[in-house]
């Protein structure tokens, strides 16, 4: 069973779905949705200036 992830900009949900869905909405390759769900992306994140407006998503089956 695929996992499920939900993909957020700011406080906004843009899309929810497997990787493969939320990257066809989003226009990014699969891998690029799981990546947006590691903690190296939020890291990164949390070192810019406005964090607030970053894509960021969260594996719901964890």
């Amino acid at each position: 069973m695929a996992k499920e992830y939900t993909v957020y900009k700011g406080e906004d949900i843009i899309v929810s779905g497997t990787a493969k869905e939320c990257a066809q909405v989003l226009n990014i390759k699969p891998e690029s949705v799981r990546w947006l769900a590691t903690q190296a992306n939020l890291r990164r994140i949390e070192k810019r200036q406005y964090s607030n407006h970053a894509m960021v998503a969260v594996c719901l089956d964890d």
